[in-house]
């Protein structure tokens, strides 16, 4: 398999439940398969939590410290040629990991209209919802969005 460079992108830089845990897992795996790594998150709280470790020396970088374009610029320099984009909050980011590099699509625009659902966007999530449709019509978790979607948008 070819060397890649591959750009974990979550929501937290610090263990606060089962995914950070997964991340790691899987980034020390994929390190271990001759892979380069790098991490973008968008907070890194709680400062009493410990930091979400993959392996030593691997490009990382905050969204709250440097800012959004910072991060996303600093992200782009590095060249990935694969995100691994996982759980992000903020819908502009997460935008922006879909025009950067290669991503599960489907997953990646179901992502981005959770976000705009849970900040009430509902136009926008259907929108991002039904391109995930189209990309993976049987896709479920796109699916119960939709349906929450029409059926008045609640959450």
């Amino acid at each position: 398999m070819p060397r890649m460079r591959i750009a974990i992108v979550t929501r937290n830089g610090r263990h606060v439940g089962g995914a950070e845990t997964y991340l790691s897992s899987v980034g020390r795996a994929l390190c271990a398969s001759g892979h380069d790594l790098a991490l973008l998150h968008e907070v890194d709280v709680p400062a009493d939590h410990a930091p979400l470790t993959i392996v030593d020396g691997i490009p990382r970088w905050c969204v709250a410290d440097l800012g959004s374009r910072a991060a996303v610029n600093m992200l782009r320099q590095w060249a990935p040629d694969v995100i691994y984009a996982h759980g992000l909050a903020d819908p502009a980011v997460e935008h922006a990991m879909l025009a950067l590099a290669p991503v599960d699509r489907a997953a990646a625009h179901t992502d981005l209209a959770e976000s705009y659902w849970k900040s009430g966007k509902n136009a926008e999530a259907k929108k991002q919802t039904l391109a995930a449709l189209e990309i993976a019509p049987s896709y479920e978790r796109a699916q119960d969005l939709l349906l929450k979607l029409v059926d008045g948008g609640r959450q």
